[in-house]
C-alpha cells in the first residue's frame, strides 16, 4: 500500500521534477481535470431531464377558433400539430374540430398536440343545376359528399311535361348561390318530356292473364292486377274479367291500367304450386326504366316473366308457380326485391 502510495505522488508535479516535466504533468491534470467537470456537469444535467419536465392536463379546446386555441396551448407550453379537413357545416370554418390527445389527458409540457381544423363545408353555396340531369346531379352529390355527411342533398321532385329532354331539370329551390348551412334540401321540377296525344285503350278483357301481362309489356304500359270480386265469380280461372280505364276510351301514353283476374278456387290449384299476386310499390323514376320479373324455381332454373320499360310506382303480378320458388325483380339488372314463395296453410 505504502509503494502504491509512493508511485501516486511521483505522478503529482513536484517541486524537484524537472521544469518540462513538471509542466507537462500539470497540463495532463488540467486536462483531466476540466474533462471531469464536464462528465460531472453532462451527468447533472441528464439527471435533471430524466426527473421531467412539469406534468399539464390537455385543455378541451374543440370548437374554439384556432387562434383561441393557439393561446391556451402557448399558455400550457403544449405545441400543436394542425390538419384541416372539410366539414358539413361551413359556418365551423377556422374553428377545432378536433384533438389528440383528448381533453384532459395528463402530458409532459412541450408535448405536441394534434389539432383538427376546419376548412369550412365541402360546398358553401348551392350550384346551377338547372339545364342538367337530375341523376347525373343526384350522382355529383353523392361523389362529393362521399367521406362526409351529405350537407345538400335532392329531396322533393316535381314531374312537369316539357319541351326539354325527360329527366332535365327546370327550376331549382333554392336559387344558385344561395348559402349552404347545415343540412340543405334541393327541391328541383324535372322535365317529364314533351306532352303527346292521348291513345285508345285496348281491350284486355278475355284474356288470360299471361297474355295481358306480354301484351302489356309490348306496349310498355303500366298496369297492375287485382283479384275479382264476387260479382265476377262466374267467369274463368285466370281470365281477365274486367278493365280501368275501359275499353277504346282515352288516356295519356305511360298512364296505368289496372285489370281484375278471376283467382282459381283452392282446391283447382295443383298439388305444389301456389297462387298469388306479386306486389311491390317502386320509386317513380323520371324516365322509364328497365324492369324484369323472374321465377327461379327450387331446382335454380330461371324464366322470365316480364320485361318492359316502367316509370316505377305500383306493381302488381299474378303467378301460379311451384311452391318454394323464388320471384326476383331487377330494375337494369340489377336485382330490387326478391321473394321466396309458400303455401300458406
Amino acid at each position: 500500500m505504502k509503494r502504491a502510495l509512493d508511485r501516486a505522488k511521483q505522478l503529482l508535479p513536484r517541486n524537484d521534477d524537472n521544469p518540462d516535466i513538471k509542466y507537462f504533468k500539470i497540463v495532463v491534470y488540467s486536462l483531466v481535470g476540466i474533462m471531469l467537470l464536464t462528465v460531472i456537469a453532462g451527468v447533472t444535467t441528464f439527471l435533471f431531464t430524466l426527473r421531467g419536465a412539469e406534468e399539464i392536463m390537455v385543455p378541451d379546446v374543440r370548437n374554439a377558433e384556432l387562434s383561441d386555441a393557439l393561446i391556451e396551448l402557448q399558455q400550457r407550453e403544449l405545441y400543436p400539430l394542425l390538419q384541416t379537413r372539410f366539414s358539413t357545416d361551413p359556418d365551423t370554418r377556422g374553428h377545432i374540430l378536433d384533438q389528440n390527445p383528448a381533453p384532459g389527458t395528463v402530458v409532459k409540457a412541450g408535448k405536441r398536440i394534434n389539432l383538427i381544423v376546419s376548412a369550412g363545408g365541402v360546398v358553401d353555396e348551392v350550384g346551377d343545376y338547372r339545364g342538367r340531369d337530375l341523376n347525373e346531379v343526384r350522382t355529383e352529390l353523392r361523389t362529393l359528399f362521399s367521406s362526409y355527411d351529405a350537407a345538400l342533398e335532392v329531396a322533393n321532385v316535381t314531374y312537369v311535361f316539357d319541351e326539354s329532354e325527360p329527366g332535365t331539370i327546370l327550376e331549382q329551390h333554392p336559387s344558385p348561390g344561395a348559402p349552404v348551412s347545415a343540412r340543405t334540401s334541393l327541391d328541383v321540377v324535372v322535365s317529364r318530356g314533351p306532352g303527346v296525344d292521348s291513345i285508345t285503350v285496348p281491350a284486355y278483357t278475355g284474356l288470360h292473364y299471361d297474355e295481358a301481362v306480354q301484351q302489356l309489356a309490348a306496349e310498355n304500359t303500366p298496369f297492375v292486377f287485382r283479384l275479382a270480386g264476387e260479382q265476377d265469380a262466374g267467369g274463368q280461372a285466370g281470365t281477365v274479367v274486367s278493365q280501368s280505364p275501359s275499353e277504346g276510351s282515352e288516356m295519356e301514353p305511360g298512364s296505368g291500367v289496372t285489370l281484375y283476374v278471376v283467382p282459381p278456387e283452392e282446391e283447382d290449384v295443383p298439388e305444389g304450386m301456389v297462387f298469388g299476386l306479386f306486389e311491390r310499390v317502386l320509386p317513380e323514376y323520371p324516365v322509364a326504366v328497365e324492369l324484369t320479373l323472374d321465377v327461379v324455381n327450387p331446382d335454380g332454373q330461371r324464366r322470365r316473366v316480364l320485361q318492359m320499360q316502367h316509370p316505377g310506382g305500383a306493381v302488381s303480378i299474378p303467378y301460379l308457380i311451384e311452391q318454394n320458388s323464388r320471384l326476383v325483380l331487377s330494375r337494369f339488372g340489377t336485382e330490387v326485391v326478391s321473394l321466396v314463395v309458400r303455401r300458406q296453410e
